[in-house]
């Protein structure tokens, strides 16, 4: 079995070569969760996701783009439906 690499963030560098270091945002998906009546148990058998990956993005953590392409298919949205990519306050530089 291949294993996904995960990514802690995302490195932005802009033309003052400034790092910005960006971070996954997930209030917008539990939001529409509560918007549709819907619960995470739910998400998690509709989009077929083990309940670590929902910890994980409780905690605003990084999932794959594999995770995020079930939960929108599951949804029926975008993926700006459900994620924000923000600055991450405590790494920047």
């Amino acid at each position: 079995m291949i294993k996904e690499p995960q990514y802690k963030h995302l490195y932005v560098l802009s033309e003052s070569k400034k790092v910005t270091i960006m971070a996954m945002n997930y209030n917008k998906l539990w939001k529409l969760l509560i918007d549709r009546g819907l619960i995470k148990k739910d998400l998690r058998e509709m989009a077929g996701l083990s309940t670590n990956v929902i910890a994980k993005m409780g905690k605003n953590g990084d999932v794959s783009t594999e995770v995020l392409r079930k939960i929108c298919k599951a949804l029926d949205c975008g993926l700006d439906d459900i994620v924000e990519i923000v600055p991450d306050e405590d790494s920047e530089s």
